[in-house]
């Protein structure tokens, strides 16, 4: 979390119910992957922001990125954390 920065849960209910949520996103991703192939991310966008979801092994890592990000912006945050994840 980038300092000065709000959380976007305000309570530590709110984080763990998106915690259990976005594994059960990763599970969803596993079970398409039997057909479609190992997914790399999975984003969505919201009001206040995009969530990123990129599965690993048996876990999974999420970030929240500004709206204002582009296209571009998150592939590359895509491509740093498959280099990391992968070396």
């Amino acid at each position: 979390m980038r300092p000065g920065v709000v959380p976007l849960e305000h309570t530590p209910e709110e984080a763990e119910k998106i915690d259990l949520q976005v594994t059960v996103l990763d599970g969803v991703m596993q079970t398409w992957a039997e057909s479609l192939g190992r997914a790399r991310f999975a984003l969505i966008r919201h009001e206040r922001a995009y969530m990123l979801v990129v599965p690993f092994d048996n876990k999974h890592l999420e970030l929240s990125i500004e709206t204002s990000a582009s296209f571009q912006e998150i592939g590359r945050i895509v491509t740093a954390i498959e280099d990391v994840l992968h070396q």
